[in-house]
């Protein structure tokens, strides 16, 4: 079975599945590993099959299958094929090409008897896999493909448990904004969050970069963006118990204002913006990333935001010259965060003056 599975195979994914699987492919191929590889699609999808089957409802028949009497079989024989043809199978599917990995068929070859018992093809038991995946949220599916890192931050995070206080951890991370950039923390992970969206998973804690005096703050890192962990060795850069306890307790009350990915840009009761009349209509219909506000005219030309600074620049510079941020309480932060912008806005028109 295994030389036979190792083959080239011909199947049929669905549509939906190969988009949300492609999708994947190319946002996580940005998290380059430290060595440089990438995966393929050959690689994503034996890595999804191989990380997520035992928790997949389509290995329902694998457990407990020997034990199973005839008509015992034909029940689960029968759900199995409902949950493989019906609920994830909808439609007729684009043709692809694959090979099991080495891993992958160790796995069939494990299981071929119960597949058999219940006369299910190695291949459609594969592809119902991955439709499952498909079918999960963006975090979910974002800690199939990290398991390992997920589970060893985990580890950590019980060390954590059992010593009362976060453990001291150094973190090598990569991050694409148009170019790489990689870097390296001394890290107390405290939780790991998904975001209210359920789109991605964070490591929160504290962290200050390597070799810089700087102080632990509050910080997020996103799962998919870290590279390897290790225990920390330098004992000077230690935190004392009772400041440990400390920024915790502050992490949490900040965590209760804002969504995990902001817990390290400054939050604000009272950023006001107004907006045109264009604006307003772009406000009511952009949804995605808008941050709670609460209209403070009758009119509604002006809303005050309650969100992070980052939050509002995200979602702010959708709008170009439809909305614009007001210093109405002579904040330094708020001063601040409109140089960011109309540094934003110089750039985009240096850029779009230079086409001339």
């Amino acid at each position: 079975m295994s030389e036979q599975l190792s083959k080239k195979n011909y199947w049929k994914l669905s549509e939906f599945a190969k988009s949300i699987i492609e999708q994947d492919l190319e946002e996580y191929n940005k998290q380059i590993s430290p060595n440089g590889t990438k995966w393929n699609r050959t690689d994503i999808y034996n890595i999804i099959f191989k990380h997520y089957r035992k928790d997949a409802i389509s290995s329902i028949c694998l457990d407990n299958s020997n034990d199973l009497t005839e008509k015992q079989r034909e029940k689960v024989n029968s759900k199995l094929k409902e949950i493989i043809d019906k609920k994830y199978l909808y439609d007729e599917g684009i043709r692809q090409n694959y090979r099991f990995s080495s891993g992958t068929c160790v796995i069939m070859e494990e299981n071929k008897n119960r597949l058999n018992l219940c006369s299910i093809r190695p291949g459609r038991y594969f592809r119902a896999v991955l439709e499952e995946y498909a079918h999960l949220p963006g975090s979910e599916r974002e800690k199939i493909l990290y398991k390992l890192m997920y589970n060893n931050l985990k580890e950590h995070l019980i060390k954590s448990f059992y010593k009362a206080k976060p453990v001291l951890i150094e973190v090598y991370s990569s991050n694409y904004n148009g170019e790489l950039k990689r870097s390296r923390y001394l890290f107390y992970p405290y939780k790991i969050l998904p975001d209210k969206k359920l789109m991605r998973n964070y490591v929160v804690g504290l962290s200050k970069t390597v070799g810089t005096d700087q102080a632990f703050s509050q910080y997020s890192l996103r799962l998919s963006n870290i590279c390897s962990i290790k225990s920390a060795q330098k004992k000077t850069d230690t935190l004392s118990t009772d400041e440990l306890k400390k920024k915790i307790n502050d992490i949490d009350k900040k965590l209760k204002k804002v969504d995990v990915p902001f817990i390290n840009s400054t939050f604000h009761d009272n950023l006001q913006v107004r907006f045109t009349e264009t604006g307003l209509g772009l406000l009511r219909r952009v949804q995605y990333k808008r941050p709670p506000f609460d209209y403070l005219t009758e009119d509604d030309h002006i809303c005050l935001f309650h969100c992070t600074e980052d939050e509002l620049f995200n979602y702010i510079t959708v709008f170009g010259g439809e909305a614009v941020l007001e210093d109405a309480y002579n904040d330094e932060g708020i001063r601040n965060l409109q140089k960011r912008l109309q540094a934003f806005y110089s750039k985009a028109n240096e850029v779009y003056n230079s086409q001339k």
